[in-house]
């Protein structure tokens, strides 16, 4: 039985926790189709306001509101928001231990929370199941939608099984949300979800204080640095690795820029103090991966740059559409070359090993487990896939590929384990120097103590953070900190093992041979993404307006026309010849300093116009330098 609040209007609730005293356009049908218990499909744009659209009707409707969400740092992001506002709230995470994870699942069974946040894999556990029963869930909210259908480009097999929640809860309402879908992927997530004559809303994709842009040249890297050099204001510049994002910051550092990395492999506390140096406006720039920039609410980002090619135009838009949340005009502009069309080429293909290589994977993973044909283990098991790599003398990202494959195909589930991982500690420095940072009681101090006085301190202790940590009742990542810091100093030689994964086996095992992949999840869906990647290359290649361009492919055309802004029709409007009598003196001008004087986003346009001044007779050149006919 719903449990509404009839002592509040939604925009009550709006007013009271975010001071807004009304909806925006596109917020209001959704909120309002949610409150009256109708299922609701919802495309917003990125930084529009999506939260808003399903934590109202939560607390309009009461109860709990369980918010189905992929990524942790979303979760954490809108934990922290509504906290802020006096909302009880809390999310099942593997960042969190059991403890926390029983604490926050039983707090949800007795209606002691309004908001529990978990990922789709976790809806599948034990603990969850037990008490799923008990939870007063009234409303449920599913975003990041498209990673339900097979057709969108962040697909998750675990999102298929969030149907079979309806049983449990048949009298909820559900509100399925995202920022980026094709028409074909808008209604493949209604008839996954099995939502209920659901109200449909798609918000127009475009937003028109976003300056889209392509600035092709023969040293991109060059041209980026330079434009970032000359833009104002805060910015981000997307990479494809962790080692080109520490690349990125040091390019940009040496330019004079203020700038950072920020990727996965970084320590927490690394991450969480730039990304607040970042937004605090400490830091200008930030070199990032796909890691960065979800959840993070800073809305005068005025551009962002790709030093990379994302291989479908959703993922483009989504890290392009961090910028200008604020409303005011912001730049977001892609930076190819040769190099990257193939790096993004090659890392599309690296996604569908051969079907045979598949196979051996599946095979290797029975060796690793023991699993023998028939077999259904109950315990996920231990799989380190770059240990395996190494010793078959293949690709680990091949290899997680497979795995990728496999767990899409349901044959298994991969997790990341999430226990911290033991080592090897080898002391480099002295006895005496190691008694002298004891002496001073600095941080770890008896950590060091314990370690510099095993028999193996010189030849390598086997040592397990977590286990320490919880004997000494101190955070396990501080720990793992002490040694990452030794380390570096040169007092010793911290080796941590590689964690791994954790495979479940999700049917019995099968003999490799047999083993097939559904055309669904390997033949089909490769097409389907190669047909995305040609789209991103249509797109880079677009000969008219690229707002238009992006409206065409999202199915969500603008009855405004071009946008005027972008590159192609910042060209269109460009005079060149009026351009040119302005910047080429009667003495004339070097040619080099006549191309640094077009800004890079109009330096292709403006070549043209040069070549064309040149071939109509307005324009001639001696040497280096450029004259005009006068």
């Amino acid at each position: 039985m719903n449990t509404f609040n009839t002592q509040s209007t939604p925009e009550d609730i709006l007013y009271r926790y975010w001071g807004f005293r009304t909806f925006r356009d596109f917020q209001q049908g959704p909120v309002r189709d949610l409150c009256a218990g109708r299922d609701v499909l919802a495309i917003l744009p990125t930084g529009g306001g999506k939260t808003v659209c399903y934590q109202v009707p939560g607390l309009y409707r009461g109860g709990l509101c369980l918010v189905i969400s992929p990524l942790i740092a979303l979760m954490k992001d809108q934990i922290e928001g509504l906290r802020s506002k006096g909302i009880r709230c809390d999310a099942v995470t593997a960042e969190g231990g059991p403890r926390d994870a029983e604490r926050a699942l039983e707090n949800a069974a007795v209606g002691a929370l309004q908001f529990l946040y978990v990922s789709p894999e976790r809806l599948k556990s034990e603990a969850f199941l037990a008490r799923l029963d008990r939870m007063p869930i009234q409303t449920v909210a599913i975003d990041e939608a498209h990673c339900i259908s097979q057709w969108g480009h962040d697909f998750r097999p675990a999102y298929r099984d969030l149907a079979t929640l309806r049983s449990h809860k048949p009298h909820a309402v559900w509100g399925a949300f995202t920022a980026t879908a094709t028409a074909e992927v808008f209604d493949d997530i209604a008839v996954q979800l099995q939502l209920k004559s659901p109200a449909k809303h798609r918000s127009n994709m475009r937003r028109p204080n976003l300056h889209y842009g392509v600035c092709a040249s023969r040293d991109a890297a060059a041209t980026l640095i330079e434009s970032a050099m000359k833009a104002s204001g805060t910015g981000l510049v997307y990479v494809g690795t962790r080692i080109a994002a520490e690349r990125w910051a040091d390019r940009l550092k040496r330019a004079g820029i203020s700038a950072e990395a920020y990727h996965a492999g970084l320590d927490g506390k690394l991450k969480a103090d730039r990304q607040r140096r970042w937004i605090a406006g400490e830091l200008r720039v930030m070199a990032c991966t796909s890691a960065f920039g979800m959840g993070i609410d800073k809305p005068d980002v005025r551009w962002v740059y790709h030093a990379h090619i994302p291989a479908d135009l959703e993922s483009y838009v989504q890290e392009a559409g961090r910028a200008g949340r604020d409303g005011l005009p912001s730049e977001c502009i892609l930076f190819p070359d040769a190099a990257l069309v193939k790096e993004t080429e090659e890392r599309i293909e690296q996604r569908f090993p051969s079907e045979s290589f598949v196979r051996s994977v599946y095979q290797g993973l029975a060796n690793a487990g023991r699993v023998a044909v028939g077999d259904h283990p109950d315990e996920a098991m231990r799989f380190s896939p770059q240990a395996w790599a190494q010793e078959k003398g293949v690709s680990g990202r091949a290899v997680h590929a497979a795995l990728a494959l496999l767990a899409a195909a349901q044959f298994i589930e991969v997790r990341e384990r999430t226990e911290h991982p033991a080592g090897t500690w080898v002391q480099l420095a002295t006895q005496a120097q190691c008694a002298a940072w004891i002496e001073e009681r600095a941080w770890g101090w008896e950590l060091l103590d314990r370690l510099r006085r095993s028999p193996q301190a010189l030849s390598g202790v086997a040592f397990d953070p977590t286990a320490w940590a919880q004997q000494h009742h101190r955070p396990v990542q501080e720990v793992i900190g002490w040694m990452e810091r030794w380390d570096r100093m040169g007092i010793g030689e911290w080796k941590p093992a590689a964690s791994g994964l954790r495979i479940r086996w999700l049917m019995p095992r099968m003999a490799a041979e047999r083993l097939a992949l559904p055309k669904s999840i390997y033949s089909e869906r490769q097409a389907h993404l190669q047909s995305k990647w040609q789209a991103m290359k249509d797109y880079i290649e677009a000969p008219a307006c690229r707002a238009t361009f992006l409206d065409a492919y999202f199915g969500t055309l603008h009855e405004n026309g071009p946008c005027g802004t972008c590159d192609r029709c910042a060209c269109q409007e460009w005079n060149g010849a009026e351009w040119a009598r302005n910047n080429i003196p009667d003495e004339g001008v070097d040619g080099h300093e006549l191309m640094e004087r077009i800004p890079p986003l109009m330096r292709d346009c403006g070549i043209q116009a040069l070549r064309t001044l040149r071939e109509e007779g307005l324009l001639y050149s001696q040497g280096s330098r450029v004259f005009l006919t006068r």
